[in-house]
């Protein structure tokens, strides 16, 4: 899919009328990510991260560049500026484009995704103190029904859809792979995307 296929649905869909998680906390902590897109050769890909391993959560885990909205800050500026903290990626090469809706998270952060696009001559750097690798992933594997699986999870009271995108040796989860659903969902209109179950 290239970037104006993917403008052209984007914009013409509706959000998908699906709750990511059933947690709703009273005062969650919020946080933005930079759902990062770039076109190479008329594909899109995507940016990610891989957190480093000496973080005290989610460490070494795959995510957006992003983290938590200082006071002050419009959830597209935190996002921008988490992805010049986490991979210097400068500013002056993203342009935003829109959000998905904002969902909460098991950890008890809700979370605000904001779509952007990264010029291709962009370069960057993965701060070590936060990031141990930056994977640059083709949208396409996420569109494929076979690179999706989900298991039905339960906690406390709770049950909710887990999803999982392996790719290579890695293990996309969590609320990444929630986003990324969210996306996939957002520009194919719900259909002819049907991920795996899976029993864990």
């Amino acid at each position: 899919m290239d970037r104006q296929t993917f403008l052209t649905h984007y914009n013409l869909h509706q959000y998908p009328d699906e709750h990511l998680t059933p947690f709703r906390f009273p005062d969650p902590a919020k946080a933005a990510v930079l759902v990062a897109l770039r076109e190479t050769d008329d594909q899109l890909e995507v940016i990610l991260t891989r957190r480093a391993a000496h973080l005290r959560t989610h460490a070494n885990q795959i995510s957006f560049p992003g983290g938590k909205i200082d006071s002050g800050e419009t959830v597209q500026e935190a996002a921008v500026r988490e992805a010049w903290e986490e991979i210097r990626l400068s500013p002056d090469f993203i342009e935003l484009r829109g959000e998905l809706p904002s969902f909460q998270t098991i950890s008890g952060f809700e979370l605000f995704p904001v779509i952007g696009f990264v010029d291709p001559k962009a370069t960057f750097e993965p701060q070590e103190d936060e990031v141990a690798e930056i994977l640059v992933v083709p949208f396409q594997h996420f569109l494929a029904h076979e690179s999706h699986y989900t298991h039905n999870y339960k906690h406390g009271s709770h049950q909710y859809d887990l999803h999982f995108y392996p790719y290579k040796h890695y293990l996309i989860w969590g609320a990444t792979a929630a986003v990324l659903h969210q996306l996939v969902l957002q520009v194919t209109k719900h259909d002819r995307y049907h991920p795996k179950l899976i029993t864990l």
